[in-house]
């Protein structure tokens, strides 16, 4: 069940990342271990879930999975590695489209890593960019991806 974010979801969340940079994304270490630090701030969710919508999908009242959109932008989309592959990333995926094709949007965007191109490319994405972004001297590759949308 996709419910929005709240202060109760924030250390399934901080676990959700956690786990998935550990185990499912491809970075140089140095990377993973910056972005891992920059999520597990304390209060990090909430101050992100104050700047646009983050919502956590919900399985036997234990967050799972967490996405945000900020406009037509996906944001922080992971999903638990034990969970990944069960149509979970899927369903939430599509409930962020619809989201903005509801705000009159006619593209969605998104960053991802290279371990998740497959996913968003099943889903009807295209590469649109690749580049390295630079964070406090860390590089990290980035994927952007587009979809035109045209229906909720």
């Amino acid at each position: 069940m996709i419910k929005p974010f709240s202060i109760e979801d924030s250390e399934d969340c901080k676990e959700i990342i956690s786990r998935c940079f550990d185990e499912s994304v491809i970075i140089e270490e140095k990377a993973r271990q910056y972005i891992k630090k920059r999520y597990m701030k304390n209060g990090y969710f909430l101050r992100e879930s104050a700047k646009y919508p983050i919502f956590v999908y919900k399985k036997r009242g234990k967050a799972i999975a967490i996405a945000g959109i900020k406009e037509n932008m996906i944001k922080k989309f992971y999903v638990h590695p034990d969970e990944q592959g069960k149509g979970i990333g899927k369903e939430l995926l599509h409930y962020l489209e619809r989201i903005a094709f509801k705000n009159k949007y006619k593209e969605i965007i998104l960053d991802s890593y290279d371990n998740s191109l497959n996913f968003y490319i099943s889903h009807g994405y295209s590469i649109n960019k690749k580049f390295v972004r630079e964070w406090d001297g860390v590089k990290i590759p980035i994927t952007i991806m587009k979809k035109k949308i045209t229906k909720e």
